[in-house]
């Protein structure tokens, strides 16, 4: 979970909601063999390439809900100075092409959404988001290891079941679920231990 601190958004920003939408899916243990795509990675990367170019603010951010499945669909609310609008629908639609390129056989009914939204007043602090968004980047997803006894056979395998918001009486956060499987127990901790790094540097 990463806690943040609300903070004010600037006037005059374009504020917009970005989604992934119409994923297949599937189970985490069934369907992790089948390279299909998970729509919290294929967001979060859109959103790393929006941070690196522009002054970004995320606002809001839900994707995947089950822990035992592929994500299908994750979308979040941003904004950046008005001046950069058009931009941003341009990486969206090269970045489009891009993610149906590279899942055309697994994901044929994928699509992206970008549409403009109401102002809100406040984001999640932008130090949380550089860390949310890189470890999220970071984290294994999909087949960490096949079975060196019978071919073609899932081992070991991670999902990146979800990302929520959340609000309790210590304050705002964010939670990311995740589960590992594996046929041999030892590989399911040493998993979890990779995925448990990787979100601890953030």
């Amino acid at each position: 979970s990463f806690a943040y601190q609300p903070i004010d958004v600037p006037q005059d920003y374009f504020f917009f909601q970005v989604a992934i939408k119409g994923l297949t899916g599937g189970h985490s243990g069934d369907d992790i063999n089948k390279n299909r795509a998970n729509a919290n990675k294929l967001l979060n990367r859109f959103l790393t390439q929006l941070q690196d170019k522009y002054d970004f603010y995320l606002c809001s951010i839900d994707g995947g809900n089950l822990h035992n499945a592929i994500p299908r669909e994750a979308c979040a609310l941003c904004a950046v100075p008005m001046k950069d609008k058009e931009n941003v629908r341009i990486d969206m639609n090269i970045y489009t092409a891009e993610i149906e390129n590279e899942f055309s056989v697994t994901e044929p009914n994928l699509r992206t959404e970008l549409g403009s939204e109401s102002p809100v007043a406040q984001a999640i602090d932008r130090e949380v988001v550089k860390n949310l968004l890189k470890s999220v980047y970071a984290v294994h997803n999909g087949v960490y290891a096949w079975s060196q006894d019978m071919p073609g056979l899932v081992e070991t395998s991670s999902n990146l079941a979800s990302i929520k918001m959340r609000e309790d009486e210590q304050g705002a956060y964010i939670e990311i679920n995740t589960s590992q499987r594996s046929s041999k127990e030892p590989s399911k901790h040493h998993l979890k231990w990779v995925v448990e790094q990787a979100l601890a540097l953030a």
